[in-house]
């Protein structure tokens, strides 16, 4: 750990800021260093960061985990264009309340026929703050107006009730929604088949997050204490322990270091792209994995399915490649780090404005209905039953490495 570092965790605690100290502590970059924590440090507490003296270096460190290398059908890698989108909507973008953005959903939104949607709206939070803490950023978009950051949802909790009145809104409406949260909807198929778990992806996930003996930690929130009674699990069944956490190990009790290295069946599909791949489902509790959201998330997501305001949502690609009619809105997975332009900062509202931003962009083009067939997901014919069990990232149609 650098001198500079130190010194900005020491003045935090000096000044009562323990929390925000200690995520910064803990933080590590994707290649388990600290490499870049100045960075990270001022896109998320810009106040401080002056204040302290920590310079900003864009696009140090850590970087976009996936590979921007496009496949021509010929199966030729060429370089993808650098993303250069306009960064106003990050700039302009404006802060509003719960009801306040729903009174301006229900005074602006309407059925746009040219376009597939007409709401868009994404979250984004972080697994290594407390539920409650702010840590959740979520971004609404309306075409034509600013892109609204949503200020009072602040947790977990919060953001589940948040889906159910955005649902109950656009049911006054015929505006269509394409919304989503920041962690995976699915999970390995190599581990699914070692859990001996059979059927839909529904099924699969009731199985994994609400039937199994550690699935009440999931329901509850409690992704260490699920991740810890899963290893447990699988080790009095004479199999290898799966969670790990570099930075909570002694905490949850799990193990530092993964425990199945080099197996690739660590990864989903999609995953499975050019040379380096975001953090497997089975890290949890550091900076940047996103396996103790997904514990804690795909329980609330399927709640919000079996909700009656979720029988109007079509769950994409799970409940095929090809959306219905019969659906109104659709929820997807987007990776931020895939389509966050190269000169904005990281950061969870940052994160969330890049989803919302890229959809209207796409759709605006007449782009986005494209990504939402079996021949945009590369080899479907023959990869329809995983895909159908661990999901993909939407605009995402390279074949993986």
């Amino acid at each position: 750990m650098s001198k500079k570092k130190k010194n900005t965790i020491r003045r935090l605690r000096e000044d009562g800021h323990t929390g925000i100290a200690d995520q910064l502590e803990s933080w590590l970059s994707c290649k388990g260093n600290n490499w870049g924590w100045d960075s990270w440090f001022a896109s998320e507490f810009p106040k401080l960061a002056i204040k302290y003296d920590v310079a900003q270096r864009h696009n140090r460190g850590a970087g976009p985990i996936v590979s921007k290398t496009k496949h021509t059908n010929k199966g030729e890698a060429t370089e993808a264009p650098v993303n250069h989108r306009n960064a106003s909507a990050y700039d302009n973008h404006e802060n509003k309340s719960t009801d306040d953005a729903l009174d301006f959903i229900a005074n602006q939104a309407s059925r746009n026929t040219q376009r597939q949607f007409d709401v868009y709206c994404f979250a984004d939070y972080r697994g290594d703050r407390n539920d409650g803490t702010g840590g959740i950023a979520v971004a609404l978009g309306i075409p034509d107006h600013p892109i609204i950051h949503i200020e009072d949802v602040c947790s977990r909790r919060d953001l589940s009730e948040f889906w159910l009145k955005l649902l109950s809104q656009l049911k006054h409406t015929e505006a269509k929604l394409i919304f989503g949260q920041d962690h995976q909807y699915g999970v390995p198929a190599g581990l699914l088949n070692e859990l001996g778990i059979r059927g839909s992806w529904r099924k699969a996930m009731e199985a994994v997050f609400c039937e199994k003996r550690f699935g009440n930690h999931a329901e509850r929130g409690e992704a260490g204490r699920f991740a810890a009674a899963f290893n447990r699990v699988l080790v009095e069944e004479g199999k290898t322990k799966y969670f790990y956490s570099h930075t909570k190990s002694e905490i949850y009790g799990i193990p530092q270091i993964s425990p199945r290295r080099d197996d690739p069946d660590a990864y989903r599909l999609v995953e499975r792209l050019g040379n380096r791949r975001p953090f497997p489902f089975a890290r949890v509790g550091d900076n940047g994995s996103v396996g103790g959201q997904s514990i804690v998330g795909i329980p609330k997501i399927m709640a919000l399915l079996e909700s009656e305001e979720g029988q109007s949502v079509f769950a994409w690609p799970f409940d095929g490649p090809d959306l219905s009619d019969s659906k109104q809105h659709v929820l997807v997975e987007v990776y931020p780090s895939l389509i966050r332009p190269d000169s904005v900062p990281q950061s969870d509202v940052n994160d969330a404005i890049a989803c919302v931003e890229w959809c209207m962009e796409k759709d605006a083009e007449g782009q986005l209905r494209n990504h939402f067939s079996s021949e945009a997901i590369p080899d479907y014919e023959t990869k329809e039953e995983i895909v159908n069990l661990e999901g993909w990232y939407l605009g995402v149609t390279e074949p993986p490495a």
